[in-house]
């Protein structure tokens, strides 16, 4: 499964991703970073801290926590100029 998460130019966030498995048939390998934009160059596997829980008596995770910490959109907000949108 992959999710998109998206932050508005010039804004931050503090981004905590949890995925939980509900069933003990079921294990959570990970949560990774993927690919950030250019905007937000921070975004790095390295800087991610990771918790991890085993189901009991199992050797799979069955809850996966990624703190990815504050990411900061670096983009130029958009100006509007005699009707015409520039970014």
């Amino acid at each position: 499964m992959t999710v998109n998460f998206k932050i508005a130019r010039q804004d931050r966030a503090h981004l905590i991703i949890k995925v939980t498995s509900p069933d003990p048939s079921y294990y959570v390998c990970g949560v990774r970073i993927v690919g950030a934009g250019a905007n937000i160059p921070c975004a790095s596997q390295e800087l991610v801290k990771t918790t991890n829980t085993l189901w009991p008596g199992k050797n799979g995770f069955q809850i996966v926590e990624a703190d990815l910490g504050v990411l900061f959109n670096f983009g130029k907000l958009k100006v509007q100029v005699f009707g015409f949108v520039y970014s």
